[in-house]
């Protein structure tokens, strides 16, 4: 498989099964509503974050959108660039797809849809686990190589 068919397959991957989950949250639970999942360590909780990591910016749904847009078309641009090393493939991969993932939220719904629950930590989502685990492995990535 070729670095640019992995840059787009974890791309496409992240997305649909970011848009999957977030369906299936939407289509059974209410708004803030929970079950826990395993005992005492992970809930699914319906919850409506119109900021970014933590709900801090709230309010500023057309900036992250702004921002979101900005990425994706970097992304997307430099894709032989990026694909010339196949980590990078990954990594931008996941970021591309967590892009796509939370920005179909923001214009679909002017907010993100997040249930992961593990409540020491903010409920988040598929995206942005994809966009944290890709940012982590980035800071890695330059930091070894630098």
């Amino acid at each position: 498989m070729s670095r640019r068919t992995l840059f787009w397959l974890i791309a496409s991957f992240i997305v649909v099964l970011d848009r999957f989950t977030k369906w299936h949250i939407l289509s059974r639970f209410a708004l803030n509503e929970t079950i826990e999942v395993i005992p005492n360590i992970l809930w699914f909780t319906r919850i409506h974050n119109t900021g970014v990591a933590f709900g801090f910016g709230r309010g500023l749904n057309w900036l992250f959108i702004i921002v979101a847009i900005a990425v994706i078309g970097y992304l997307v641009w430099n894709r032989k660039r990026i694909t010339e090393n196949p980590w990078l493939a990954v990594l931008c991969g996941l970021i591309l797809g967590g892009a796509i993932g939370n920005i179909i939220d923001r214009v679909l719904y002017g907010y993100v849809i997040d249930f992961v629950d593990l409540h020491w930590w903010p409920a988040f989502n598929v995206a942005d686990g994809a966009l944290s685990i890709a940012a982590v492995g980035l800071a890695i990535y330059f930091w070894k190589k630098g």
